[in-house]
């Protein structure tokens, strides 16, 4: 789920040039991916879901399309169109739920500008869109909901570069919120009234970082997620070192497959027990395992194979947050009434899981490590196919395994 937070890093800055007149709007709405009808039936939703959602202030002035923007900052568009910020504002998930629950719980995050612009505004359908993020003048996060404020009325788009120049499009200005991880707090730290009155943490990948070896090395979320690169700012710039990424890392999942870690040792007990002893690491120093919205799922999985790879047999771990609703069932985050349990691994912290088998036909022991996008459960109540990405995985021949253990 890309949220505003941890927002598009860099002042807009200059282009050399004449103005490129009659550059045409990008209609965006054939991007979405909508959900069939039918396909997901309304549900009761708790009071305060709305209340609890961060708010967008500040009065409607200019705005313009992010390929307007990129016809002077193309690589940095480029980065920004792999994000999820791009895509915040679409997909068959997000698409699904946004209807379930509370449109007006949903829009200050994943497309803040609809919060500002005049009804059906193409620009608004755009999501974490560049002047979502470089009009943003201030995140306050102490109160019960956050508060971004955006200045469009300004003409300046800020950033952490300080040497940029103004030019004809617009002003440019450097703002030390841009290097702090408060501005990622906006929207990735989120929480919601349920029916018994008390509040519950949706998103907690800021509060999970406020106390993580991250925080306390002083690595902010921009430090992870917007590595700074040799790049050009805007056309016509001399190339520098500390152009920051706009892809977030996160689009292709190389930022999940580089947070955990697999090490497995199989041992064959007198040639009729398998077992596997299978330690996985989180190796992110920033968030627990998995990250972002409830019902997140990493699957461990351990599977016994023949010499043709056929699975004989299989076991599972499943690490994530559940949410319930009054009757203990699984249930999307806008219909829980509590949440049953948090099992998720801790920034740095290793889980050691024990799996056993019946030796039979086997030749090799797999073991990977899944990640969803959702929980089956949740998937199928919305009329989703589960969304999986393999993050790891490792197979251990068993003649090896027999030779390791001291079988002849």
């Amino acid at each position: 789920m890309a949220t505003l937070g941890g927002a598009l890093f860099g002042a807009l800055t200059a282009c050399e040039g004449s103005p490129p007149w009659g550059v045409p709007p990008v209609a965006t709405a054939e991007r979405f991916a909508p959900v069939a009808p039918g396909a997901a039936t309304r549900a009761q939703k708790p009071s305060g879901l709305a209340a609890g959602a961060p708010q967008i202030v500040g009065p409607p002035g200019p705005a313009h399309l992010a390929s307007r923007c990129a016809d002077c900052h193309g690589t940095v568009h480029g980065g920004w169109s792999e994000s999820g910020h791009a895509q915040s504002n679409q997909g068959a998930l997000y698409t699904a739920m946004r209807r379930q629950s509370e449109p007006a719980a949903c829009d200050p995050c994943h497309a803040p500008l609809r919060m500002v612009l005049p009804p059906g505004d193409v620009l608004a359908e755009e999501g974490v869109t560049c002047d979502a993020c470089h009009t943003l003048k201030d995140v306050a996060v102490g109160g019960p909901r956050a508060t971004l404020t955006l200045a469009l009325t300004d003409d300046v788009r800020w950033g952490t570069l300080c040497d940029a120049q103004e030019h004809y499009f617009h002003k440019t200005g450097c703002a030390p919120l841009f290097k702090e991880s408060r501005l990622c707090a906006g929207c990735h730290r989120w929480s919601m009234t349920m029916p018994s009155g008390k509040s519950l943490e949706v998103l907690m990948e800021y509060t999970d970082w406020l106390t993580s070896p991250a925080a306390a090395a002083g690595t902010t979320c921009q430090g992870c997620h917007m590595p700074p690169m040799r790049g050009e700012v805007a056309t016509g710039w001399t190339g520098r070192t500390s152009v920051h990424g706009h892809d977030l890392l996160g689009k292709g999942g190389s930022l999940r497959r580089n947070a955990v870690k697999l090490k497995v040792q199989v041992h064959v007990d007198g040639g009729q027990e398998i077992r596997a002893e299978v330690d996985l690491t989180n190796t992110s120093e920033a968030h627990a395992a998995p990250t972002g919205f409830p019902g997140r799922q990493l699957a461990l999985e351990v599977t016994l194979l023949d010499a043709a790879e056929g699975k004989l047999a299989r076991a599972a771990r499943v690490y994530g947050r559940v949410l319930v609703d009054g009757a203990g069932q699984e249930v999307p985050f806008y219909e829980a009434h509590a949440q049953a349990s948090d099992n998720r691994i801790a920034p740095g912290a290793t889980r050691r899981e024990a799996f056993s088998f019946q030796v039979g036909a086997a030749a090799a022991v797999r073991a990977r490590v899944v990640w969803r996008a959702m929980s089956p459960t949740i998937a199928a109540k919305l009329g989703l196919p589960v969304e999986e990405q393999v993050l790891a995985e490792v197979l251990t021949p068993l003649r090896r395994a027999a030779k390791a253990a001291g079988a002849p």
